[in-house]
């Protein structure tokens, strides 16, 4: 969201509190409630990760708060932690362990990443990455399929699909990756590639519309 279409550093850009998360209501609102996106914003806020605009006139009272009307910025922290996510799979690796999903008969995804990898099933590891990202651009693709409004269409357009900088990223630790034989690593490639396809057909289409 804080993307700027110009040449300004990301950490530059503000929005107030109550825009965003109004904006992001009406983009995730059939499926989150707005209180929830409220104790995001909160959380991301109590972790540094965004931070006050000085534009917001705090007192002793308040400077430690999140009120509506203050203006807040992505602070150099977010800043990395988002491009992590298309450096390699390090971070998806982390947040894997910590998402509830239905494995169904693929029992070993239930290990941790570092159980995969000290067993030897780094492929296992890279299989369920590149499904975790399906799962993902799914879930984006849903979302975007129920916003109506078309100007907030087009800020949620600038870092879409998340997913595609996360295939970015496992695709660059699978091809740093010297423990995995090449049958297998041909076909998580060949995953890869045709999610990224799928992706690019997706943002083809979005792009139509605005």
């Amino acid at each position: 969201y804080f993307s700027s279409q110009t040449s300004t550093p990301p950490q530059t850009e503000f929005v107030s509190k109550k825009v965003l998360c109004d904006n992001l209501h009406k983009i995730f609102g059939e499926f989150i409630t707005l209180e929830k996106i409220q104790n995001t914003i909160e959380y991301l806020f109590n972790n540094r990760i965004i931070r006050k605009s000085i534009i917001s006139k705090d007192t002793d009272e308040t400077i430690n708060k999140l009120l509506d009307h203050d203006y807040i910025y992505l602070t150099l922290k977010g800043s990395r932690l988002l491009s992590m996510f298309a450096n390699d799979s390090v971070l998806l690796e982390i947040y894997r362990e910590d998402i509830r999903r239905n494995y169904e008969k693929r029992s070993e995804c239930y290990k941790s990443s570092f159980e995969l990898i000290t067993e030897g099933e780094r492929n296992t590891l890279f299989d369920d990455l590149i499904d975790l990202v399906k799962e993902i651009y799914y879930s984006e693709d849903d979302y975007q399929n129920h916003i109506a409004d078309f100007e907030i269409l087009s800020f949620y357009k600038l870092d879409f699909p998340i997913s595609q900088k996360l295939l970015i990223g496992v695709e660059k630790s699978l091809l740093r990756s010297q423990n995995i034989d090449s049958e297998a690593k041909k076909m998580l490639s060949h995953k890869i590639t045709e999610l990224r396809a799928m992706i690019a057909k997706r943002i083809q289409e979005v792009n139509k519309f605005i």
